[in-house]
């Protein structure tokens, strides 16, 4: 009795639940199992929270922050984070089948950079808010940027929940040794399962992010037409004001803000340059198993593995224009970079 209800609070608290909470505050629209009236009236509700919440800002590089909230507002509205949730039941069944039973959906590291992460944004915020606007205003921005961190939240679970079950494939090769001369057929037997498993998990894995595709790059498209921007007004703003020796203690919060925000945008571009990484590792270790095996059996096997894996290698592109990989963070520093001198030429600063 006391297990099942250890395993009903579980429940209640679980992850998903959690997420989909947060979602809900934020004046999104998330997929639930509810009567079509429930949904109508949470649907109406996270447009209404959107509408109210927007007027009570004026246009600085916090707008921007606004801007990203509205639009991933609307964009729940389409996807209601249905691609988010069937991801990870997907994965939860993935674990289940190929046997990683001890890996958790999501890794302490990461929520715990995720953590730190939005809890400081929030906290310059509160800062900035509290010392010159309402209690109001105050609410309605940590609203706001609650809401606009949670597609790089998201979209930082997924890559990083992808990287990891790719490096158990990884394992799962790696503690595969091939020997010379195999003797026996059930030892050629065993090798052979465990490269087809290796395979299908593979094949799985890439599938599984492909089923999310169209929404996770309509998600990265507004995280970063919303963010780059953002970055060069306050690139801008930190020039100016070290130019014009006008620096203080207010000054802080967005240079503060900008550093986090390079820091929440890239981290999904470097969980897939990760798990780019350990794919190629992946092909290292098939190949040097190939070389070293001697039965023909097996070396078909691995053939037709290695062949796979180099055909159908792990990449991400944003709408075929920009990767996701290590390229993503030099391309938007050089993209900032170049117009912040573009700016810096047209406006002329004087002391």
């Amino acid at each position: 009795m006391y297990l099942r209800s250890k395993k009903s609070r579980f429940k209640l608290f679980s992850f998903e639940r959690m997420i989909k909470i947060l979602l809900m505050i934020c004046g999104h629209y998330v997929q639930t199992d509810s009567s079509n009236v429930v949904s109508s009236i949470h649907r109406l509700f996270s447009i209404a929270i959107t509408i109210c919440l927007c007027p009570n800002f004026e246009f600085n590089p916090f707008y921007f922050h606004v801007i990203e909230s509205v639009l991933y507002s609307i964009l729940s509205q389409f996807t209601q984070y249905g691609f988010f949730f069937r991801f990870c039941s997907t994965i939860k069944t993935f674990d289940l089948l190929s046997g990683f039973k001890q890996i958790p959906l999501y890794t302490k590291r990461v929520c715990f950079f995720l953590l730190i992460t939005l809890f400081m944004r929030l906290f310059t915020v509160l800062i900035h808010f509290l010392a010159y606007q309402s209690k109001f205003v105050t609410f309605c921005a940590f609203i706001i940027m609650l809401s606009a961190n949670t597609g790089h939240i998201l979209m930082t679970i997924m890559f990083s929940t992808l990287h990891t079950r790719m490096k158990s494939i990884q394992k799962l090769f790696a503690n595969n040794p091939i020997p010379v001369n195999i003797v026996g057929k059930n030892e050629n037997a065993s090798h052979i399962k465990r490269v087809r498993k290796g395979l299908i998990c593979y094949n799985n894995l890439l599938d599984t992010l492909k089923d999310a595709e169209k929404e996770i790059q309509f998600t990265l498209t507004v995280t970063c037409l919303c963010h780059v921007p953002k970055i060069i007004c306050y690139v801008y703003f930190v020039i100016t004001v070290i130019y014009k020796s006008k620096f203080s203690g207010y000054n802080l919060v967005p240079l503060f803000d900008m550093i986090l925000a390079c820091m929440a945008v890239t981290a999904p571009a470097v969980f897939a340059e990760l798990t780019k990484n350990t794919v190629d590792k992946i092909k290292k270790i098939l190949g040097s198993q190939l070389l070293r095996c001697s039965d023909e059996s097996l070396r078909y096997e691995l053939e037709i593995t290695l062949e796979y894996v180099i055909q159908r290698p792990f990449s991400f592109s944003i709408w075929r224009a920009v990767s996701l990989d290590a390229s993503l963070p030099v391309a938007m520093t050089s993209l900032c970079i170049t117009y912040v001198i573009v700016i810096l030429q047209l406006t002329q600063l004087r002391p």
